[in-house]
């Protein structure tokens, strides 16, 4: 590290590399004198919360499941049960759930048209972003749209009563 002491940034990485070799020896080394029950194995969980926080993230671009596994460092198959189990859907399934949540917000919220808003919840193509609103929701985003009035109505009238029973 003190070969590497110049200010420029090749030798900023050959520090950083030294670092990082040094920190590598002092972890292994660590291993050798601990008990292997006491080293730790990541539950599935973990890596749910990551890529549900990615995909909370990432929503609006074209997200491969593989290349999340990738990211997240797990196998896409893996991913995939230890989603299933923890959310109960697959990975695909959240994101496209996501996506239907996020639009029906922008629809009932703003006044953006509907290829704005399939393009703002990671649809480039309105007609997909169509089938798969109604796949999902029974009606179409302009149909949705337009009882945008009713829905608000119906719900200030039902707190209406709730208030005063």
């Amino acid at each position: 590290i003190l070969a590497a002491h110049q200010l420029s940034y090749t030798d900023e990485l050959k520090r950083n590399g030294y670092l990082m070799l040094f920190f590598a020896a002092l972890i292994e080394d660590y291993k050798k004198t601990e008990p292997a029950a006491q080293q730790h194995s990541y539950p599935g969980g973990v890596y749910v919360r990551h890529a549900m926080e990615y995909i909370s993230h990432h929503y609006q671009e074209k997200v491969k499941i593989n290349e999340l596994a990738d990211y997240i460092g797990v196998n896409r198959s893996y991913l995939t049960s230890s989603f299933k189990k923890a959310v109960g859907c697959s990975p695909q399934e959240y994101l496209v759930n996501l996506r239907m949540e996020k639009a029906k917000n922008l629809l009932k919220n703003t006044d953006m048209p509907i290829n704005a808003v399939a393009e703002a919840v990671g649809y480039s193509d309105q007609l997909a972003f169509s089938k798969m609103f109604r796949l999902y929701t029974n009606i179409s985003p302009k149909a949705f749209r337009q009882t945008k009035e009713e829905l608000v109505f119906e719900n200030r009238k039902g707190a209406f009563h709730g208030e005063i029973g």
